[in-house]
């Protein structure tokens, strides 16, 4: 039975009555909990990945096969990668089964702190907490966790799944050590610890697990003594498990950006900076507003005592240290831990392991349960107070309102937010508004930039941030791909040896120098250079030039075995698999060029190039229609890929629509004025048209362009 009592735990058979009524409205409210987070959610649900899903997620080769359990178990996370691996084994690569699980497993974690709350309300509150009241109250503080948009990021980012499976193991947790407090003789001990190490093994900071229990057993009026005697199987457990993590963290390679030696502040600075941001983002849970978002903050480290920040976060600490003397006095022990637990729940991160980032949303998933429970242990009316629970309604009803504003405030500000991960344009546009000083995000955009075909803005962003940073090799490269796809090897080669003077040993730059060669038709000097490669260094980029070697020298067999082989390593390459199926076109083997083709749109649904040579495929094997679909498709997608408009003509013109023909060739011709093919092509239109005089002067056009008129 709970205890009600912080003296002696005498159980009151009001609260026993109450907790059996509970029951069925929780197991309703579960259902409630998880539509209405796919209602909130629901915009979400068709977002791509996003930031570190694409490496999360794609470089993962153990999540390919659920066979690969004694991998995914070497992982840093296995629960996490096997979570993955049944995701790819429902839907592949498809973002919207990934999504799917992350919005189930929030409205699950939203329910699981209702449950928390409603626990510890009905054994701390007293009357309060019998009351059945009390149940509307836990619903409260859950739906302040469901909604607030300072968790979306956590939500939306399939990357941050180990947030959500920490946080659901972690007040799982809770909810049955409570128990095993009500039965210390049993083996309840058993089931606490296996959902500790659960929650250890989805994500590191479930190590202060135990500092919860340890503090709810205090709060129940326990000395130290009495937990040891009454829960001494539990606590060795918890010890034995605690060690195994800490353990686990201590053999990561972590690299320079998290707790390593390249880390651009001290562990002191890094430490003040994040005694700031506890006191940010406390605020910020209470007021997300959507300037105040942003999945890639700029926060810069504090570094003086004097800093602004820090002095102002200093009234926050002396706020919050006089609210738990206020609760402690009061014995609103929920607020008590709540306020406790929140800053220790995020310590891990925030203040042990020093992080590149100092300020990342998806972190505050774990501490914002104490949040939610904090706001709703505040506006709940208990009944501890000295003047006890007749002190007047006004005080339960102010709290509701309160509680209701805020819900609402945050279901709308949520609805403003969502759209910031509609599109991977509108994600690193939104972040590179919201941290234009910071070069990750500039960098990332223009990326996005360059995947949509908007060259100029590509070309534009890099140069921001090589202005911002200018020994960032990534932009440098960036720019040299730009110079190289448009043509200018002589620029592309001069970006690639600044690289290369800063990374003389780069196994990439030299990749790109070789692939430069193999498109000036230096073949013999790009073999070369390839064949001096080191193993270590034979990477999924030192495979396509290969690729595109034996591919441009006719040896396609060969081609195709290194495309594979750049597959291998990289499974979710869009362009590694139409680069393949393009050797199987060549090669006369239609049906695997098709199904190459189809992994690559699969993979990227707007890949113009694989749409295109699909409709090449189509029009060779005389399927016209579907032809034409798949050219639609790709002047939907690039409107001013030009060979788009003349391939679609030639569909027309075999379907005899030479009308439509007609146009298609002279919108290519406006773009390629130059084309010998395009204007005989066009003649040919006008010849069936019966516009012979204008077909006549495409005939002489072609001609002087390209010599005589082939004979019909």
């Amino acid at each position: 039975m709970p205890y009600t009592d912080a003296v002696n735990g005498a159980p009151d058979p009001a609260t026993t009555a109450a907790v059996r009524t509970d029951r069925s409205a929780l197991a309703t409210a579960a259902a409630v909990f998880l539509i209405g987070s796919f209602i909130l959610y629901w915009p979400a649900l068709q977002a791509p990945f996003l930031f570190d899903d694409l490496y999360l997620v794609f470089d993962n080769r153990p999540i390919l096969s659920l066979g690969n359990l004694p991998a995914m178990l070497r992982h840093n996370r296995p629960l996490v990668i096997l979570s993955y691996a049944i995701n790819y084994a429902w839907g592949g690569y498809a973002p919207l089964g990934y999504h799917a699980v992350q919005v189930a497993l929030h409205g699950l974690n939203a329910w699981l702190v209702a449950v928390v709350f409603l626990t510890l309300a009905r054994r701390w509150g007293g009357a309060a907490g019998a009351a059945p009241a009390t149940l509307w109250w836990a619903l409260g503080a859950g739906a302040v966790f469901l909604a607030n948009p300072l968790l979306s990021m956590a939500v939306v980012l399939v990357s941050a799944r180990s947030e959500l499976l920490c946080a659901g193991c972690y007040l799982l947790g809770l909810i049955l050590y409570l128990r095993q407090r009500d039965r210390p003789a049993g083996i309840g001990w058993l089931g606490v610890t296996a959902v500790y190490l659960a929650a250890g093994l989805s994500k590191e900071m479930a190590v202060t697990f135990p500092a919860a229990c340890l503090l709810i057993a205090l709060l129940d009026g326990r000395t130290l003594r009495q937990v040891w005697r009454e829960e001494k199987k539990l606590w060795l457990a918890l010890a034995v498990v605690t060690a195994a993590l800490l353990l686990k963290v201590l053999q990561f390679d972590w690299g320079e950006t998290v707790g390593g030696g390249g880390l651009p502040f001290t562990r002191w600075e890094y430490f003040l900076t994040q005694v700031t941001l506890v006191a940010r983002q406390a605020g910020v849970f209470l007021l997300p507003l959507p300037d105040w978002l942003c999945a890639d903050p700029d926060y810069p480290a504090v570094r003086s005592l004097l800093d602004p920040r820090l002095l102002a976060s200093l009234v926050f600490w002396a706020t919050a240290l006089a609210g738990l003397v206020w609760a402690w006095r009061r014995r609103r022990r929920l607020v008590a831990l709540a306020g406790v637990m929140y800053p220790l729940a995020g310590a891990p991160t925030s203040s042990v392991v020093p992080i590149a980032d100092p300020l990342m949303e998806y972190r505050i998933y774990i501490p914002a349960v104490f949040l939610a429970l904090l706001v709703g242990g505040l506006a709940w009316p208990s009944g501890e107070s000295p003047h006890g629970v007749g002190r007047g309604r006004w005080r339960a009803w102010a709290g509701a309102a309160g509680l209701v504003l805020l819900l609402i405030g945050q279901a709308i500000l949520l609805q403003l937010r969502l759209p910031a991960y509609g599109s991977s344009l509108a994600f690193w546009t939104d972040t590179a508004a919201k941290a234009p000083d910071k070069p990750r995000p500039n960098y990332n955009l223009a990326v996005t930039n360059l995947r949509q075909g908007l060259l100029d803005e590509a070309v534009a962003g890099f140069r921001r941030v090589l202005a911002l940073e200018p020994g960032n090799t990534d932009a440098l490269l960036q720019l040299g791909d730009i110079a190289r796809d448009r043509g200018d090897y002589a620029a592309a080669q001069g970006l690639y040896e600044q690289v290369l003077r800063r990374q003389p040993k780069s196994g990439v730059v030299a990749n790109r120098i070789a692939y430069l060669a193999i498109q000036t038709g230096r073949y013999d000097e790009a073999f070369a250079l390839l064949a001096q490669f080191p193993d270590v260094s034979k990477d999924a980029g030192y495979y396509l030039n290969l690729a595109i070697y034996f591919s441009r020298t006719g040896q396609l067999d060969r081609a195709a075995a290194m495309y594979r082989q750049v597959l291998d390593l990289e499974p979710h390459n869009p362009v590694a698999w139409t680069n393949l199926g393009n050797v199987y076109q060549r090669s006369a083997r239609p049906d695997q060029a098709a199904e190459c083709y189809r992994r690559a749109l699969s993979l990227e649904p707007n890949y113009h190039l694989a749409h295109f040579n699909l409709a090449l495929l189509y029009a060779r094997l005389g399927e016209l229609d579907l032809a034409q679909a798949s050219l639609s498709t790709v002047l939907a997608l690039n409107p001013g890929f030009a060979a788009a408009e003349l391939e679609l003509g030639n569909v027309l013109a075999s379907g005899r629509r030479y009308n439509q023909a007609e146009g298609h060739y002279r919108r290519f011709l406006e773009r390629q004025p130059n084309h010998a093919e395009g204007w005989r092509r066009l003649g040919l239109v006008l010849d069936e048209l019966g516009r012979a005089d204008e077909a006549v002067r495409c005939r002489k056009r072609a001609e002087q362009l390209d010599g005589p008129t082939p004979t019909r």
